[in-house]
């Protein structure tokens, strides 16, 4: 009997050996995404001159918009006029103090005249660099007015129309850039260790496979239910064949022992 009972645990372990030895598939879906979302917010009060991005269309390397600004123009003709003003105050001083100087060591002027030359040049240097300064912080603005997005991007939602006014922060556009694709998952870090396993990927629209990698994770804070588990952000390889009209479609992301 007692033989009997022996050879049963042993069939019964020869039986589940093979499946235990099987490698075990974890998967989880998610969400197809591209690098990153910009919004962009006027930085001045002006008209849409013109709108490179229409919702949904595929862009790459330009600009998506520009803000024409009244007072911009103004504003860089008269600081113009004052740093040309400036710049002449400048050389004014400048050779009155090389003059001075000479005068000085020949004994022709007293030094409290020197000195005051040379405060005045203080003077110039000083408001030469105040308006080199406004300058380029008006040229900082009118690329924001005018930017340049470099890489692949999809335009995502438009809030204005050419030749429409707009102020000061107002919301015009967000774009998402799609130079990478990445997907964002929902684990159990006590049951699962991600740095460790074969991470693939499936289209459940064209059916594209591919490698992807771990980029990052982070807890899962807010009152979801969900207290326990992080979130990872995995970053997928483009075999060629993921674009961005997969963007908001569901993928399969398997991990392999």
């Amino acid at each position: 009997m007692k033989l009997n009972y022996i050879k049963c645990i042993c069939f019964l372990l020869g039986s589940l050996l093979p499946n235990i030895t099987q490698s075990h598939v974890l998967s989880w879906y998610g969400i197809l995404r591209g690098d990153s979302i910009i919004s962009y917010k006027s930085p001045v009060n002006g008209i849409v001159e013109y709108l490179n991005c229409t919702p949904g269309s595929d862009e790459n390397d330009t600009n998506v918009f520009k803000i024409a600004s009244i007072d911009s123009v103004f504003k860089k003709d008269i600081l113009e006029l004052k740093l040309y003003k400036a710049r002449d105050e400048y050389k004014k001083y400048k050779d009155a103090h090389e003059n001075a100087s000479n005068a000085y060591n020949e004994g022709l002027i007293a030094k409290n005249e020197l000195r005051d030359i040379s405060n005045k040049i203080k003077d110039a240097v000083i408001n030469l660099k105040e308006i080199e300064s406004e300058i380029s912080s008006l040229n900082y603005i009118n690329e924001l007015s005018n930017p340049y997005v470099q890489g692949r991007f999809v335009c995502q939602d438009v809030f204005v129309s050419q030749g429409s006014y707009i102020t000061s922060g107002d919301l015009i556009m967000n774009i998402e850039m799609v130079n990478k694709y990445r997907i964002e998952i929902k684990f159990d870090p006590v049951t699962t260790n991600l740095k460790k396993k074969a991470i693939r990927y499936r289209s459940l629209v064209n059916g594209s496979t591919g490698r992807a990698k771990l980029i990052s994770t982070k807890n899962i804070t807010n009152n979801s239910g969900m207290e326990g588990l992080k979130s990872a952000i995995l970053e997928l390889e483009n075999n060629g064949k993921l674009s961005p009209e997969l963007l908001d479609t569901a993928f399969e992301i398997t991990l392999n022992d």
